[in-house]
């Protein structure tokens, strides 16, 4: 039974579950309990930017200008946020 892993799978899915696994690990999930970890939702929202997924290039765009969990780089926040336009 894989349906376990159909999140990971974007033949599957397609990469819209990269941007709801961000979502998950940003918000942490209480139910089951998971805590927030704002570096691994960045890495799934890279996951989703690089294909064009435009919520994610701008998720992960704030991430980056606000320095929210992650190192702030300005120049590459603007170009994602810009890009997800």
């Amino acid at each position: 039974n894989n349906l376990g892993y159909v999140m990971y799978d974007p033949k599957l899915m397609g990469y819209r579950a990269y941007d709801m696994l961000g979502d998950i690990y940003y918000r942490g999930c209480a139910k089951a309990k998971l805590a927030p970890d704002k570096v691994a939702a960045a890495i799934w929202y890279q996951s989703a930017a690089v294909i064009h997924l435009p919520e994610s290039q701008w998720k992960l765009g704030r991430m980056l200008v606000e320095g929210d969990g992650i190192p702030s780089n300005k120049d590459a926040g603007f170009a994602w946020l810009t890009s997800s336009a």
